[in-house]
């Protein structure tokens, strides 16, 4: 038995034991979320190097950050006891998933891909798992695979072995430990040789064949038989693996070579090859890879009995005559059937389309990826405007972009029924644009086109596709909503072009980026001067470069005001339009009911707009209108779920509204989407501030300020920990020192107020009223500012913003 809490985790209950030592859920009391402890056994650390090599190799896999791999959160000991504490994941482990039975082809597929990926991440962080086996592979409820235990993996060494260690000794092959695990074992794991990454891709390979064969290809009823066999044992050919496609077959026994230098030499390698399995091949049982990345079920050869089997029957009689007419009935009956089904899909993810062209010229122009891009962001746009269908905005959608994922774990992750994928290929002037339309619960092709023409037809083309994929989707479409999918917003194509460059650039969040976007948009008002979008483009523009500070606050809302005004003299119905004027009239005006009247217009225009939501729920909460904040922000989320502006600021909404435990755990999945998003350490510390727990504050801030020491927020946030800490002199050096660096008035208000100096924090305030910086407004609402905003001066702010008690 243990404690009933390890250090700040609450332990709830056991959830199994292993060979390293037993597994516990509990509840980590700082970040209020649950987590897997594995306390590892005494047997397992015997010897004091045997400690120090995996508490090393435990901080190293804590490096780890993808997808498919369950995240480490912290390596412990406490009272004699190691653990090491772990994401915890709700779901099913591959090997009760099995159950000695086969799994899907597409399933199958699908967990292999995920893991490849997995191993392809660890392997270039140079870590061995050298355990993976179905029971160290978790299934998540949305089809999301995640690699369990890689706080127990190895570390490659290329340089003399630390502290002595013998070559062939590992923790995870000491005598007694490695009984569960030998049918999963490469032979030279076996046999005390070095393992590297060829030795995951065997155990992966032996878990890939049980998946597709329901059964082990060496598993027998001693260990040394079992061993045997892996030494000496050819798989193929295989009774249990007949109905499988040749390519696949070789795929297997390249993973299960029982050579090192035979088989696949990276994860990478190996995914590559999982990725190029033939298309589908109708009559013929191959599994067979979609564009999308999805596995699609070969098909039975039915009974010669039946009606279908006399059929085939006919094929095998009259060869390709009667094929070709066989093909037409079929994919007749199968489409009259998917229609008559009835089953609308009401949600859709699209993928960023991939670019590709034989001319090296092209290719090697930084900027040639603005047609997929922009293609694909026109496409979102476009069928968002559907009342009945939720689209996956772009920013969340473009966080998979490179990222060799197949469809179906995308669209699980996203929660939505299908996903849309697109490849376009240019020749000179001439494009290819393939498309494919995956249904994300049966993981099944449910309707692919190509689409050739010109770059000058590529807005023509993107309302084709908007219109078909509608159409494959079975949506009731209304008389208006045809009207918005077949609405061109310009007829010229160069001035269409010019729009999605500007686009392109505009997301790149950069100085130079929106200078190039600002550029692009005016152009494609010189060729259209009546085209609407292209004035939202610039206004958007101006607002960002405010928001970044590379505009004065006055300037670009001002400049942004003038060109939404524009863009909405030329077309009323844009919602991206009224979304950006509704901004500037509450910072250039204050005028919170005008701006609320901008943001309801745009969201009755295009309910879809995941950023008319996220700014909405902003100006509620300056408004202390928290109950309607919370409903718009959990609209937006739905929206666009990986999007680090909107998931940041559903913590801030919880923090105003006092409610720091939620606060902390939106922070803790924010941070699951972008651990990188350092700036969420400042909302961390300032609910563990509130909760008068200095001392964390502190440790998280420095954390982030170490490895951010030039960000002006998280700088700011580690003064005033220091301020409420005590540490006054830390935290008048670090203010001393801001001043010469990013100026964020509230936060420079409020290190002033800590550190005693009432009237410079009121005055920096009255500064930022007169500039119009919205973070005044936050007074309101901000717990920090509590103890302020009674006094006179910043009540008369608040009174002449219109935001008054």
């Amino acid at each position: 038995m243990i404690a009933e809490s390890l250090a700040q985790y609450r332990i709830i209950k056991k959830l199994g034991k292993g060979g390293m030592g037993e597994v516990y859920l509990a509840q980590d009391t700082k970040l209020d979320r649950r987590v897997a402890i594995k306390v590892l056994s005494a047997e397992s650390l015997a010897h004091e190097n045997a400690k120090k090599r995996l508490m090393r190799e435990a901080q190293a896999a804590a490096k780890l950050d993808h997808p498919n791999i369950c995240a480490i959160y912290d390596v412990n000991e406490v009272e004699s006891l190691t653990f090491i504490v772990m994401q915890y994941v709700e779901g099913e482990t591959l090997a009760e998933r099995m159950k000695d039975k086969r799994l899907p082809l597409s399933t199958a597929l699908d967990v292999a891909r995920q893991a490849a990926e997995a191993l392809a991440e660890a392997h270039a962080h140079g870590l061995v798992h050298r355990d993976i086996k179905p029971q160290n592979i978790m299934m998540t409820p949305r089809g999301l695979v995640k690699i369990l235990d890689f706080g127990l993996c190895k570390q490659l060494q290329t340089v003399e072995n630390v502290d002595n260690e013998a070559p062939t000794m590992s923790l995870l092959s000491t005598p007694g430990l490695i009984i569960g695990t030998i049918p999963y074992m490469s032979p030279e794991q076996l046999s005390g040789e070095p393992v590297d990454e060829t030795s995951d891709i065997f155990s992966l390979g032996v878990t890939f064949y049980e998946m597709l064969a329901g059964k082990h290809p060496f598993k027998a009823q001693s260990a040394a038989v079992t061993m045997s066999q892996i030494l000496t044992k050819e798989v193929f050919p295989s009774e249990q693996l007949t109905d499988i496609s040749p390519e696949l077959q070789s795929l297997l026994r390249k993973m299960l070579n029982k050579e090192k230098g035979q088989r696949y030499r990276s994860a990478t390698e190996l995914l590559a090859d999982l990725n190029q399995l033939p298309a589908p091949q109708l009559l013929v049982g191959d599994a067979t890879q979609s564009l999308a990345g999805g596995a699609i079920e070969a098909p039975v050869t039915p009974n010669k009995e039946s009606f279908a089997g006399r059929v085939f029957d006919l094929v095998a009689r009259y060869k390709w005559a009667a094929l070709a007419s066989l093909l037409v009935v079929i994919l007749g009956v199968v489409g009259i059937r998917y229609f008559l089904s009835g089953e609308k899909l009401d949600s859709l993810a699209i993928l960023p389309f991939t670019y590709a062209s034989n001319d090296a010229q092209l290719m090697a122009n930084p900027d040639h990826e603005y047609l997929g891009d922009g293609l694909t962001e026109s496409i979102i746009n476009n069928l968002s405007q559907l009342p009945d269908l939720r689209v996956i905005a772009r920013s969340s959608v473009f966080s998979y972009k490179g990222k060799n994922l197949n469809a179906q774990a995308i669209g699980r992750e996203l929660n939505v029924r299908a996903v849309l994928a697109g490849q376009i290929t240019q020749e000179g002037d001439l494009l290819t644009i393939k498309t494919e339309l995956v249904d994300v619960q049966s993981n099944r092709q449910l309707w692919f086109k190509d689409y050739p023409g010109k770059i000058a037809d590529i807005q023509t083309i993107q309302k084709a596709i908007a219109q078909d994929v509608s159409e494959r989707l079975r949506l009731n479409l209304t008389g208006a909503d045809q009207t918005h999918l077949a609405k061109s917003h310009t007829e010229n194509g160069e001035a269409y072009e010019a729009y999605l460059k500007g686009r392109y650039h505009w997301n790149k969040r950069t100085e130079e980026g929106f200078k190039q976007a600002t550029k692009f948009f005016r152009e494609a008002i010189d060729k259209d001067p009546n085209y609407a979008l292209a004035y939202a483009g610039l206004a958007d523009c101006y607002t960002l470069e405010s928001d970044y500070g590379f505009r004065s606050t006055s300037e670009g809302y001002g400049l942004a005001k003038d060109w939404a005004t524009l863009a909405l003299k030329y077309d009323n119905n844009l919602a991206e339009a009224h979304t950006s004027l509704a901004s500037t009239k509450a910072v250039t005006d204050w005028d919170w009911q005008g701006a609320e009247n901008e943001y309801l217009k745009a969201i009755e225009l295009n309910p879809n707009y995941a950023t008319a939501h996220h700014w909405y729920a902003a100006q509620l909460l300056l408004q202390g209108r928290l109950d309607s904040a919370l409903v718009e922000i959990k609209k937006a989320q739905q929206l666009d779920p990986l999007s680090l502006g909107i998931n940041k600021d559903f913590a801030v909404i919880y923090l105003y509204a006092r409610n720091y435990d939620k606060a902390l755990a939106q922070c803790n999945k924010t941070l699951e989407i972008e651990q990188k998003f350092l700036v969420m350490s400042t909302y961390i510390a300032q609910a563990y501030e509130l909760q008068q727990k200095y001392s964390d504050a502190i440790s998280e801030l420095e954390k982030a300020h170490a490895a951010a020491p030039d960000d002006g927020e998280i700088t700011y946030g580690l003064a005033q920990a220091y301020a409420l800490g005590g540490r006054v002199d830390q935290a008048q050096k670090l203010a001393n020192d801001l001043k010469q660096g990013l100026f964020l008035p509230k936060e420079a208000a409020y290190l002033q107020l800590l550190l005693g100096k009432k009237d410079e924090a009121v005055s920096i305030l009255q500064t930022a009223y007169q500039n119009h910086n919205i973070s005044v407004a936050e007074v309101k609402m901000d717990p920090r500012f509590d103890g302020l905003r009674a006094e006179p001066r910043v009540a008369k702010i608040l009174q002449d913003i219109g935001l008054g008690q």
